[in-house]
């Protein structure tokens, strides 16, 4: 769970609240098992890999990258088998850390002026709320050098901002002005 303070865990239960960063802003995401971390601290977004433990406490196993960032927004974070994406609020972009490659390449979105969050589908395709009122599914190409692909956009949405979907392969976006779903 994300946290001005922070980033938090908490068991599904309840309970405990357990603090895992106590840099500012925090965005988490998991992915088979393994906790990812954007966090900032002294104007840097910090890409971290969490471990859980037995004791069910996370600690921090990997720094996977950074990068500057001058607001006080956060970076958005998503994981799939093949990339990690955390946006660039200032730069209007996302960074992408190949997993196996250990490598990040920053990319331009292509027909969105201002990336609000995202979300990969389970098929490595990137999902990107935005300015603009809209939702953006991208290609990632297996070259860095080149630019994301839009597969297709979804346009008249009220501040779409929350994106996620579920085992159907049905998309969820939240409106943060109108309260929808």
């Amino acid at each position: 769970m994300g946290c001005i303070n922070g980033v938090k865990k908490m068991s599904s239960a309840g309970g405990d609240v357990i603090n895992m960063t106590n840099h500012h802003w925090g965005w988490a995401a998991e992915y088979d098992g393994e906790i990812f971390i954007s966090t900032k601290k002294d104007k840097i977004i910090h890409i971290l890999k969490y471990k859980p433990s037995e004791s069910g406490a996370a600690e921090e196993h990997e720094k996977l990258f950074r990068f500057p960032a001058k607001g006080t927004t956060a970076s958005f974070l998503s994981v799939s088998a093949k990339y990690i994406a955390a946006t660039d609020i200032d730069n209007k972009t996302i960074h992408l850390y190949n997993r196996a490659a250990k490598s990040v390449t920053s990319k331009a979105l292509p027909g969105l002026t201002y990336p609000y969050n995202l979300h990969f589908l389970p098929n490595g395709i990137l999902l990107v709320t935005g300015a603009g009122n809209k939702l953006i599914k991208y290609r990632i190409p297996d070259e860095e050098d080149k630019e994301l692909e839009i597969v297709w956009t979804c346009v008249g949405l009220v501040f779409p901002y929350g994106v996620s979907s579920d085992e159907k392969g049905l998309i969820y976006v939240a409106g943060a002005k109108n309260k929808t779903i």
